[in-house]
């Protein structure tokens, strides 16, 4: 069974890596970032990139077949439906 509210962005195995590889799985979204934010999400090693990646993640809704979709991470990275009900 699939479930069309929630869906697989970035596998968590890429580490500390995750947010460079979403970025890189998905460019359209770069534009939520400045300028300044862009070469920072490109070095892990860069003392910011945890906190521009999080402000992203708490920010980040888009509008797609008419349902508002966020991210969520738990390890993994997914898309979110606005109607998708996790369970306990």
């Amino acid at each position: 069974m699939t479930n069309d509210t929630i869906q697989l962005a970035v596998d968590g195995s890429w580490g500390i890596h995750v947010p460079k590889r979403f970025f890189e799985r998905y460019p359209q979204f770069l534009e939520h970032l400045n300028e300044e934010d862009h070469a920072v999400i490109n070095n892990p090693e860069h003392e910011y990139y945890w906190e521009v990646w999080d402000q992203f993640v708490s920010n980040f809704t888009v509008m797609k077949d008419g349902d508002r979709w966020s991210i969520h991470q738990d390890g993994d990275v997914f898309f979110v439906s606005e109607h998708h009900q996790f369970n306990d």
